[in-house]
């Protein structure tokens, strides 16, 4: 089996007709790992991505399967770490990989072939939705001598749902056997009553289209932000922005259903649903409801509705994503379940010893801020283990070298700026910088050298100017001179 890094968004583009033709073909896909989605993640997420892409053969033109990962970075003692998740986004309610299913016992071990090689201390295989076959698959290459292999639940900490509990609804093909078959006589008697005051006028449910779709997204996110804003603390503006955005893509991209309950002009509650056409599943997302509105109850009301337009749409699953809470059983709910798979290194190290390249920059990113932070052994660490995953990173060169000078270690900040500027001749800075260590260690004519090549560089860099007339005054001779050296 071949394996395919995917790790651009064009050439993710370029496989779309593929992906989709796989997407039809498994019958363990569904929405969230639908090309679209996948496509929207990788342009949000902030994090490193990739897609493994699997074919036969290196003659096959065709995939025969995908995986998406990210790759993430976190610093413990010890230094940095990368930790590798599934798909491109955490707001996945379900997450995995899709295969032509003739193809899956070749495939999935040729994944976690691949991924055994990238560099990482930790994969969180978090909402796992995938048979035991296949995670068994993908887990057997990881053997018990080099990794531990811990499975977790998903329990809420302040309601106690387990959100590896999923329930949903098969659903029939008509609204009156649904009615009589899947739901108590209790509930289907409210059910009829209270889609009566619908039906009848007293209360009306739109549907989100081009005109509404921000008016309505507003009136879900207030209600909602009213019931879980609290609880949510210094997370809800970065929660509501990115639901915003990915509910406002998915009805952009034709797959929202977003209905409103209203009673006159007063929005009572709305509910937002993914929409999957190809595997007939009509998703439950989120909801938000007037709190000082409970007769009838705008939820049990919304729900209701949904199911009886899923039944006459022609979808064949209602399903409500991730939590076991009571409510959803009295629609008739039964349960599937996904998992949270651990796999750690048992030396709590980077396979291979150092890191991904691909989290470089956020490495540094964190790195530079213990730097301004004055915390130089620490600094000085991280951009040593940035330099030992790629030593010609040129702002780990510049930056170490400046934490070495600010140590007094001239000789190897030296060294450093000098293999800075082996990467990356033109930097104005780097020679200053040269020039300013040459001069601790003695050597001035070095340091005048150095400094002219600055100001060539950048004839309005101030400091290196006066660096360089400093310099001048105390050997003797001009100022800057014409013979520099080759900057190019």
């Amino acid at each position: 089996m071949q394996i395919d890094v995917l790790d651009d968004v064009g050439s993710l583009a370029r496989v779309r007709e593929n992906w989709d033709e796989v997407y039809a073909s498994d019958p363990e896909a569904q929405f969230f790992l639908s090309w679209g989605w996948i496509a929207a993640g990788v342009v949000d997420t902030k994090a490193s991505w990739l897609v493994l892409a699997a074919r036969p053969s290196e003659d096959d033109p065709d995939y025969v399967a995908f995986f998406a990962i990210r790759i993430g970075t976190e610093r413990k003692e010890g230094g940095f770490h990368n930790e590798i998740a599934l798909g491109p986004l955490r707001l996945s309610d379900y997450k995995g990989m899709i295969c032509k299913p003739e193809f899956e016992d070749a495939a999935i071990p040729a994944f976690a072939e691949h991924v055994r090689k990238l560099h990482w201390a930790s994969m969180i295989l978090e909402g796992f939705a995938a048979s035991d076959r296949r995670i068994g698959l993908f887990l057997k290459t990881f053997r018990a001598e080099e990794f531990t292999i811990r499975e977790f639940e998903s329990i809420d900490k302040y309601s106690g749902v387990n959100n590896d509990i999923c329930p949903y609804i098969k659903l029939p093909n008509d609204w009156d056997l649904y009615l009589n078959d899947y739901v108590s006589a209790n509930t289907r008697q409210k059910v009829k009553r209270f889609l009566k005051k619908v039906d009848g006028g007293e209360f009306r449910i739109t549907h989100a289209d081009e005109d509404t779709v921000r008016q309505d997204l507003k009136i879900l996110l207030g209600f909602w932000t009213t019931k879980w804003g609290d609880r949510k603390g210094d997370r809800l503006k970065s929660i509501l922005k990115t639901t915003h955005t990915m509910l406002l893509r998915s009805f952009e991209g034709g797959s929202l259903f977003l209905p409103v309950l209203w009673k006159e002009d007063r929005p009572l509650g709305a509910l937002a649903f993914l929409t999957d056409r190809v595997k007939g599943a009509l998703l439950f997302h989120s909801a938000g409801r007037d709190e000082t509105f409970t007769s009838p109850p705008p939820g049990f009301i919304l729900h209701a509705y949904s199911i009886r337009y899923a039944i006459a749409q022609g979808f064949r699953t209602y399903d409500f994503l991730r939590g076991n809470e009571p409510y959803k059983y009295m629609y008739g709910a039964q349960e599937q379940r996904i998992r949270t798979i651990v796999i750690s290194t048992r030396d709590g190290r980077n396979l291979g010893g150092t890191l991904d390249r691909r989290s470089l920059p956020y490495a540094f990113q964190c790195t530079a801020a213990l730097h301004q932070a004055g915390r130089l052994a620490d600094a000085e660490d991280g951009y040593r283990q940035i330099l030992e995953a790629d030593p010609r990173f040129s702002p780990a060169l510049y930056s170490l070298g400046q934490v070495l000078a600010a140590r007094g270690s001239h000789a190897a900040a030296a060294e450093t700026f000098r293999t800075l500027l082996a990467v990356k001749p033109r930097s104005h800075k780097g020679w200053f910088r040269l020039a300013k260590s040459l001069r601790a260690l003695g050597d001035t004519d070095g340091a005048v050298s150095c400094c002219r090549n600055a100001v060539a560089l950048e004839p309005g860099f101030h400091d290196a100017a006066a660096f360089l007339a400093e310099l001048t005054s105390q050997v003797g001779g001009p100022a800057l001179s014409r013979d520099l050296v080759d900057a190019d």
